[in-house]
């Protein structure tokens, strides 16, 4: 569970980024308005992860990574610090996205497993 949170703070980040690097002078309104809006849908598919019902929402948020990192690359060379921005936030959300909900409990096997040594 502990994978939710930390992709609500990528969230967080999103929503603040377009302050730091200046989106909205370098890239347009419309740069920091898809910054704000990727950011808010991360946290809400973060939040309802965290419950059992829509606990297969994390899956949801690697296809807001590939809009965050495959158009990034069709940017010119050398891309803008937003721009990079975006593609590390996506790679990293990738990487959260595919951890389960329960990776902290152990399995039927390695119970058994352990089970034997103790």
């Amino acid at each position: 569970m502990w994978a939710r949170p930390i992709e609500m703070i990528l969230g967080f980040w999103l929503l603040a980024s377009p302050l730091v690097f200046g989106t909205n002078v370098i890239g347009g309104p419309g740069a920091a308005a898809f910054d704000h809006a990727t950011g808010l849908l991360v946290v809400v598919l973060a939040l309802l992860s965290l419950s059992k019902r829509t606990g297969w929402a994390h899956f949801l948020t690697l296809a807001v990574a590939a809009v965050l990192v495959l158009p990034s690359y069709l940017t010119a060379y050398p891309a803008p610090a937003y721009i990079q921005n975006r593609i590390a936030v996506g790679l990293v959300l990738t990487i959260f996205a595919i951890i389960p909900n329960n990776v902290e409990q152990t399995t039927e096997a390695m119970q058994k497993y352990y089970g034997k040594e103790s």
